[in-house]
This record gives structure tokens, sequence and C-alpha cells, in this order.
């Protein structure tokens, strides 16, 4: 099998511009899933072949015929500075909500479709969760801005709701805009989250409006958080193949800036009085 570059940049012509198609076949090259032949030739790679071989067993990584990755029977798990296997473990144990190892927290830095890669973290946080699996299906943004009319409030309306531990601010944006919102707001406002992220937050005081975001601190935000972004907007098994600039620019689109920005701006922060506060804290 071998590909040519110039039949390739006409096939996807419209689609793929031929710089991020070089630099497509590059970071395959480089990932030895190809393997050059002459200039501007390709042939497969060790990792292609070997993954062409792995099709016709139950437990193949990776399928040539669809985006969708299968979980392995076994994951390894390899140490981020010395490179090396320290453990192998079954797929369950990735539902944990905080991943160890012989009881230390671990702090997950990467996943290569084939291995965990980790160091080992100092406390029982945010780092030694995994940021790209969810033991639970995830809130969408459309579904999260329904509940608002099913309670008969306005979907436009952030209402705050006093708590012993401090204001619950119902935003109805869903897991994936609720996170990137926590994120956003953190080094402005005191803010954690929610046992519901998708639907609240918690602020120590309640304010009267929330900081503005705007697209390019959004679209910044991202570029720094391509990783945990990709798994929670399910872009694929394959996603993690592509160049880190295409990887960036695939997170971006697939999140909708546009959106999450004009949906943040249209909040209007309301306190909630005694009935709705009954109703809303029963989501959470």
């Amino acid at each position: 099998m071998r590909c040519v570059l110039q039949p390739l940049i006409d096939l996807f012509s419209g689609l793929l511009a031929a710089a991020d198609l070089e630099a497509l076949l590059g970071r395959l090259h480089e990932l030895r899933y190809l393997t050059t032949a002459r200039a501007g030739e390709w042939r497969a790679g060790e990792r292609l072949k070997r993954l062409v071989d792995q099709q016709a067993s139950d437990h193949a990584p990776l399928s040539l015929y669809s985006n969708i990755q299968n979980r392995p029977a076994t994951l390894k798990i390899r140490d981020q500075n010395s490179q090396q296997v320290v453990a192998t473990v079954d797929p369950l144990w990735l539902d944990r909500a905080v991943l160890t190892l012989e009881g230390r927290a671990l702090d997950v830095t990467w996943f290569d479709g084939e291995a965990l890669w980790v160091t080992h973290g100092s406390a029982q946080g945010e780092q030694a969760k995994l940021p790209f699996l969810s033991a639970r299906q995830l809130l969408s943004f459309d579904l999260a801005q329904a509940l608002p009319r099913v309670l008969g409030l306005a979907p436009e309306g952030a209402p705050l709701v006093e708590t012993p531990t401090g204001w619950l601010l119902f935003h109805w944006l869903g897991d994936v805009y609720g996170q990137a919102l926590l994120d956003l707001l953190r080094p402005q406002i005191a803010v954690s989250a929610a046992s519901q992220p998708g639907l609240a937050l918690l602020l120590s005081d309640a304010p009267r409006n929330l900081p503005a975001i705007s697209s390019e601190q959004t679209i910044r935000y991202l570029h720094e958080h391509v990783r945990q972004y990709e798994g929670l907007l399910a872009l694929g098994a394959y996603n993690y193949l592509l160049p880190y600039a295409l990887r960036q620019r695939a997170v971006v689109e697939q999140f909708d800036v546009a959106r999450f920005v004009e949906a943040t701006q249209r909040l209007k922060l309301l306190r909630a009085d005694t009935t709705v506060s009954e109703e809303l804290l029963r989501l959470t």
C-alpha cells in the first residue's frame, strides 16, 4: 500500500488545505503509521501494519472502519518521567472518581490510544481525575437549555439560590460549557464546581453580574486544554493522531465559541424566591 502526495491533495481539495495534509502525513510518519519511500510518497509503517493485523481480533484498540475506539482488554499505565510501564490494569479501573496506584494519587498527563501516561500526584484533587472519560452521559447544552422552561423559568434567567456553603448560580449551559465557564471565571471571582456542574456553579458571594468572557479569551483557554476537551467533545478515537495545531483547531470548531460566548452574555442573574429555590435545589 502506498500513497502519493499530489493525488491526495486533489482528493481532499476543498476539504483540507495542502499544508494541513502534509502536516498530517508528517505526523503519521513520526508516529510510525507511515514510512517514506521516495520524495512525496509514503507506505504503510510498522504501527499501521500492526493495526491492520489486529482488525480480526475482538480486542483491536482502533477500528479501520469507524472512528469509534474499543476499550482494550487491559490498559498499560506508563510513568511520564521514566517512560516505563508501571502497571497493567483492567479498563474498569478508569471508572473511579479519583485514580490511584498503590495508594498514591495519579496525575493523568496523556493518553496515546494504547497507554495512559501518568505522574504521581500530591493531592486527591481535580488533577487525579481522568479528564477524557466520563462515568455518566454528559448533559448536553440543548437539554440543559430546555430545563428552565420545564420549571416555568425564562431560558435566559440565571437564578441564584443561597445555601449554607455559598450561592448556587444556575447557568443551564450543560457539562461542556459549564466546565469552560467555571475555569474562565476562576481567575476573576471566587467560584467552585457544584455537584451538578452542567447546571450550576457555587459562588462565595452573590454578584450582580458575571465578568464578561470574550471569544479570544475562550479560544486561548481551549488551546491550553485540548486534551481535556477532545474527550468531552467526543472527537473520536483518531483525533490524537492529528498534528497538535489541527487538534486545537478541531476542538475550537467543535466547541462552537460563538454559541458559548453568546450564551454566557445573555445570562441574567436574579435571586430565586423560596418556591423556585426549593425546586432548583432538587436538581443538585
